[in-house]
């Protein structure tokens, strides 16, 4: 039996049983014993759909979460991976935003195939068998999900927001950390490349004024330099800000 979900929430708010009883008593209006509590929490007793109503009320839940059901804490690991690989492997839709986010983040790390290199035989092709039954998990795979997606399953945070929900939620919580991940790891990348680049441009500016006060190199020289500079950073600002100039333009207009 599923059992309600009481006692996770009552030592998320540092609360004994008897604590939880004066609480949603004094402060909630709602008389339920300690020993109660108790019963609901060990499944010796379930809450009746009108208590369960007024408890998911007071400890400001959905009943649907207070009843236990939706994703246990126990299963979010597995749930995690399989998830990941169903949704590269076996989508019936190729341009289905989950699929799409998940071979970008591949692609940006390096590991595009790599999943499909645990499939392969000898001779480098994509196992038949392994095609047939679609792709089945195995412990180095899913490793290899664990370690190239960890922000998922470190951040106790969201691995805690994934408790309770339904398989859909589930889905639309991970694919939005997804797309922020995605978003966070590329904006730095490129700011470490404007940050290399600028730090040359600046270098070769330098250098070339100083050929020119030796009278090593001309000022047209000079000037060609910084025009090469401004062009780098405008190539950068186009390509790497272009969704934020977008977005404030956006703003903008609202």
């Amino acid at each position: 039996m599923v059992l309600p979900r009481i006692k996770e929430i009552r030592e998320k708010m540092d609360k004994t049983q008897a604590q939880l009883s004066d609480y949603l008593s004094n402060e909630k209006g709602l008389n339920i014993s300690r020993g109660t509590i108790a019963k609901y929490e060990s499944g010796v007793n379930y809450p009746s759909p009108q208590t369960m109503s007024k408890l998911a009320h007071a400890l400001n839940v959905s009943e649907y979460y207070l009843s236990g059901k939706g994703t246990q804490r126990s299963d979010v690991d597995h749930k995690l991976v399989s998830l990941l690989h169903n949704k590269y492997f076996n989508v019936s839709d190729f341009t289905d935003e989950f699929h799409q986010y998940l071979k970008n983040y591949l692609l940006f790390l390096g590991d595009y195939n790599t999943p499909l290199n645990f499939y392969r035989n000898k001779d480098g092709d994509i196992d038949k068998t392994a095609e047939k039954t679609h792709f089945p998990q195995f412990d180095e795979i899913n490793e290899f999900w664990k370690k190239d997606f960890s922000f998922l399953f470190k951040d106790l945070n969201f691995i805690n927001s994934l408790v309770g929900t339904t398989n859909k939620e589930f889905e639309n919580l991970v694919l939005n950390k997804l797309k922020d991940q995605y978003s966070k790891d590329v904006d730095n990348r490129n700011f470490n490349i404007l940050i290399d680049e600028v730090d040359n441009m600046a270098h070769n500016i330098e250098l070339t004024a100083s050929k020119v006060i030796n009278t090593q190199a001309t000022k047209k020289e000079l000037l060609s330099a910084i025009d090469q500079g401004i062009q780098s950073l405008q190539f950068a600002k186009e390509n790497f800000f272009s969704s934020d100039n977008s977005d404030k333009s956006k703003n903008d207009k609202q």
